[in-house]
């Protein structure tokens, strides 16, 4: 039996331990398993390692859109185009690529890309302004609260 990434338990010699996924870990808890027999035949051949589970890194850089519903790019792209002959135009295609997006795999996102393809410059710094806006009125209120 190997020990890699790819079967869920891998050594780590530096740091002495034996790394195993969270799904790993469940499947080696039952008794009589193959997991439970491969985690114990490592902890034969490694005794003094500590079994830990992996914990992938996050990337704290990546800039997520949590809050982005296919409602904030309808009204976004309505208050952004000021144009009345713009902003119909870009609602339609809007609708087009949300009906196009429901015969793809990951509708969401379909759209999202379309959005962020089109706006997200602007969107961004959108944002920013909001997120700026709502520290101010919570800094505000902690000052008349304390």
């Amino acid at each position: 039996m190997t020990t890699n990434k790819k079967n869920g338990a891998w050594y780590n010699y530096i740091n002495k331990t034996i790394v195993v996924t969270k799904n790993f870990m469940v499947l080696a808890g039952q008794f009589g398993t193959p997991e439970f027999h491969q985690l114990m035949d490592m902890r034969s051949k490694q005794p003094t390692f500590i079994v830990v589970e992996y914990k992938p890194e996050r990337n704290t850089k990546k800039k997520t859109y949590g809050k982005l519903t296919y409602e904030t790019m309808a009204k976004f792209i309505a208050n952004y185009e000021t144009d009345e002959k713009n902003r119909k135009t870009m609602l339609a295609e809007f609708d087009t690529v949300q009906k196009i997006s429901k015969t793809q795999k990951g509708a969401y996102i379909f759209v999202k890309k379309w959005f962020l393809g089109k706006y997200k410059e602007v969107f961004d710094a959108w944002q920013e302004e909001q997120d700026a806006k709502k520290r101010e009125e919570q800094d505000a209120h902690l000052l008349y609260t304390v």
